[in-house]
């Protein structure tokens, strides 16, 4: 590489570092004002927490960053924002891994990372990560992914997922068509434990190597995901932290953060690529939820929803609040919103929801399920 393309380089990687210390800064903003919004019936009166900035020096080669550390706080049981910017060197089996002439064992770099666990299970979890590197040759990779944490949550056709899903959709049309299939069904592979089975949620956005040959245009797309992510997933919160948890709800959380740390031990990129680069262990370690569980139970039980949610063809509840009745596909997004929405609206009025089995009897349920071909309301409980 000669000297022209690694001032290049150098200057692309400040740009990039500019851009993530400035939406670090946002996010950590937004997540504090979801804090303090928390309402006080379900997450108490205590202080909100706040991110502690902790700056951290390379053990190998040149640089650092600042880990943003968020703990025990009233919405948010763990969160960490953290950026980086470096100058290192690769393995050869590393630098045989990505784009360049493959003899550049030198590199710079520069990220954010982002991963929040909600202290309720009614708030998905979610991730994202964007980075610039340069060999000798530059490229950005990253993206954006949902994990929610309750079984009835976890189906792309779900309200929450769908929402994320638009989004992610909105910031890669913006920079052409071609991006956002590409890009989702990437996750879609890449967040899959093949141990398992199973994904670690419902997905979203992965991208690696993104080198157009036009700089500018990558970065743009590079931002916008950030910004598409700082938009719609404060919406998603502040929809869901208002509704009540139980005991049930607490278990599947535990349960599904055991995939999430199973991915990020055994198939994350990024957490390879840390740890092997002399990267702050801390930062790198801080996307393990605080707390987990291993219910096989409880993931075996959503494996079999799932494929419920696939062969189902049409969802009907029936309301005898009103005396209406609701049918639409699945995959109509907004009426399947709309219907949570009764759901809740429903319940919180005092009604009881049940689901109709094949066998004709009512089955109690406390959630909203996406996959139940019948819901009944009734004004008291069942057989009360």
């Amino acid at each position: 590489m000669n000297i022209h393309a690694a001032n290049a380089h150098e200057l692309h990687r400040s740009e990039a570092r500019c851009w993530f210390e400035s939406l670090r800064d946002r996010l950590c903003a937004e997540v504090e004002l979801l804090e303090r919004e928390a309402p006080a019936t379900l997450f108490g009166q205590q202080q909100s927490a706040r991110f502690v900035h902790k700056p951290w020096v390379r053990t190998a080669g040149e640089g650092g960053g600042v880990g943003g550390f968020l703990v025990e706080g009233r919405l948010f049981e763990k969160a960490g924002i953290h950026v980086s910017s470096g100058r290192g060197r690769l393995t050869p089996e590393l630098t045989s891994t990505m784009p360049g002439d493959g003899k550049q064992l030198e590199y710079v770099s520069a990220s954010i990372s982002l991963i929040i666990h909600p202290r309720s299970p009614r708030v998905p979890t979610v991730h994202m990560n964007t980075r610039f590197l340069a060999t000798s040759r530059g490229w950005f990779g990253g993206g954006a992914d949902l994990t929610p944490m309750l079984t009835c949550q976890r189906d792309q056709a779900a309200p929450d997922a769908i929402e994320f899903h638009a989004r992610m959709r909105q910031a890669c049309e913006a920079h052409g068509s071609k991006h956002y299939p590409k890009f989702k069904a990437w996750a879609d592979e890449y967040f899959f434990l093949p141990h398992r089975g199973q994904a670690r949620g419902v997905g979203g956005l992965f991208y690696d190597h993104l080198d157009s040959g036009d700089f500018e245009r990558d970065f743009a797309l590079t931002r916008e995901v950030g910004l598409a992510l700082l938009d719609v997933y404060p919406k998603i919160v502040r929809r869901r932290m208002v509704e009540p948890w139980d005991d049930e709800d607490r278990r599947q959380q535990l349960a599904f953060r055991s995939l999430y740390a199973e991915f990020n031990l055994l198939y994350d990129r990024g957490t390879t690529f840390g740890l092997k680069t002399g990267g702050n262990v801390e930062t790198i370690l801080s996307s393990m939820p605080p707390l987990g569980s291993w219910r096989q139970e409880v993931l075996e039980s959503s494996k079999i929803w799932q494929q419920r949610r696939s062969n189902m063809k049409q969802q009907i509840v029936m309301d005898h609040a009103g005396d209406t009745r609701h049918c639409f596909e699945p995959n109509d997004a907004e009426a399947l919103m709309r219907a949570e929405r009764r759901f809740r609206e429903l319940t919180s009025m005092g009604y009881t929801a049940a689901v109709r089995e094949a066998s004709g009897e009512a089955r109690v349920v406390r959630n909203f399920d996406a996959t139940a071909e019948q819901t009944v309301f009734y004004p008291r409980l069942v057989g009360g």
